[in-house]
C-alpha cells in the first residue's frame, strides 16, 4: 500500500513539474513575441526617422548651394554697380543774406 501512496505522490508531483514548466514557456513565448513586436515598430519608426533625417539633409544641401549661388552673385553684382553717393545739399539762404 505505501508504494501504491508513493507512486500517486510521484504522479502529483511530475504533473505540478510539468504544469510548472508549461507555465514558465508559455509566458517566455508570449514575451519573446512581444519583445519581437516592439523591436519592429522601432525598426520601423528608425527607418521613418531615417528617411525624414535624409530629406532633412538633401533640403540642407539644397539650401546651402542656392545660397553659396546668390552669394556669389551678390558680390558680382556689387563689383560691378556704382556704388550711389547722396547728394550734397546747398547751404539754405537765410533771412537777409546775399551772396557775392
Amino acid at each position: 500500500m505505501n508504494s501504491v501512496y508513493i507512486l500517486i505522490v510521484i504522479s502529483i508531483v511530475s504533473t505540478l513539474l510539468m504544469a510548472g514548466f508549461a507555465f514558465l514557456w508559455h509566458h517566455e513565448v508570449r514575451a519573446r513575441e512581444i519583445v519581437e513586436h516592439t523591436l519592429g515598430d522601432a525598426l520601423a519608426e528608425n527607418m521613418v526617422l531615417k528617411g525624414a533625417r535624409d530629406g532633412a539633409r538633401l533640403q540642407r544641401d539644397k539650401l546651402n548651394h542656392e545660397n553659396a549661388t546668390l552669394h556669389a552673385a551678390l558680390e558680382k553684382v556689387q563689383m560691378t554697380a556704382p556704388i550711389p553717393v547722396r547728394p550734397v545739399r546747398k547751404p539754405a539762404k537765410k533771412e537777409g543774406e546775399t551772396t557775392q
